[in-house]
């Protein structure tokens, strides 16, 4: 028993794998900015948005609600995908027939990717002219280095709490 819930969070880790659009990882790097602290103290998302980017206010808030809305999102994803793993293993070992588990993985996929496409086109929406010109430049810079928001000398990451 322990050996298959071993090979099931080895299976769900792979399959949720990294996102590889410069999209996605963008959005995860915007959440991670709330999970850093410098010289002691929580770094703020939206100032570091603004110095970045040189957005306004309220498009680097805009950011931060699309990173976080998606990150929940892909939660949400990951989450139902080890519960129809689980569900599926169960029933095979039941001797019942379900889709495999390539066809989840797929669908999974499928969603994550409708996921950030309307990230992406609702943020677009928020965003004026300039600002979405900015953003694009920012993403085709950023997927060439690897890495948006790089840690500063004096920042550290801290531990996520779900």
């Amino acid at each position: 028993m322990t050996r298959a819930i071993g090979l099931l969070i080895g299976l769900c880790s792979l399959a949720i794998g990294q996102d590889v659009k410069p999209e996605a990882a963008f959005l995860n790097a915007i959440g991670s900015l709330e999970h850093r602290v410098a010289d002691g103290q929580p770094v703020d998302p939206v100032s570091r948005l603004r110095e970045e980017l040189g957005f306004s206010i309220d498009s680097a808030e805009a950011l931060l609600s699309t990173s976080r809305d998606y990150l929940s999102g892909l939660q949400a994803i990951d989450t139902a995908l080890r519960r129809s793993i689980l569900e599926r293993r169960m029933r095979v070992m039941a001797g019942d027939s379900v889709i495999s588990e390539p066809e989840l993985l797929a669908q999974a996929n499928k969603r994550r990717g409708v996921l950030l496409e309307n990230a992406m086109q609702e943020l677009r929406s928020k965003l004026g002219t300039r600002e979405g010109q900015s953003l694009r430049r920012f993403l085709e810079e950023g997927s060439q280095t690897g890495e948006y928001f790089p840690l500063r000398p004096d920042e550290k990451r801290i531990a996520r709490v779900n």
